[in-house]
């Protein structure tokens, strides 16, 4: 499903809109060299160190990295993480001797 346009005062409608990694580059990106191009780049890095420890789940977007603002200062995201991911934060945390909640 193709995200909705953004209303006038340059946010999308209110409501979840699921979107492929694909849409988000070719909706939020921006120009080469401009400050979203930038954040997007932040973004697949974060989405890239997380796929390359093998963590999976839902990523939910927020902010004004996903409204229509050509400079926006950073991207707000949530991870709902798989239990799969969970198992393996928890031993990679107990491995370093660390405790924590994942």
């Amino acid at each position: 499903m193709a995200l909705p346009a953004f209303q006038a005062n340059g946010w999308l409608p209110e409501g979840h809109h699921p979107a492929t990694w694909q849409e988000i580059t070719l909706i939020f990106s921006g120009d080469d060299d401009g400050r979203r191009a930038a954040v997007h780049s932040s973004l697949l890095a974060w989405r890239e160190a997380a796929l390359a420890k093998g963590m999976t789940g839902l990523v939910i977007l927020d902010g004004s990295f996903i409204s229509a603002k050509q400079a926006p200062g950073d991207f707000d995201l949530v991870f709902s993480y798989s239990e799969e991911t969970a198992a393996s934060l928890s031993a990679e945390l107990a491995a370093a001797g660390r405790s924590g909640y994942v």
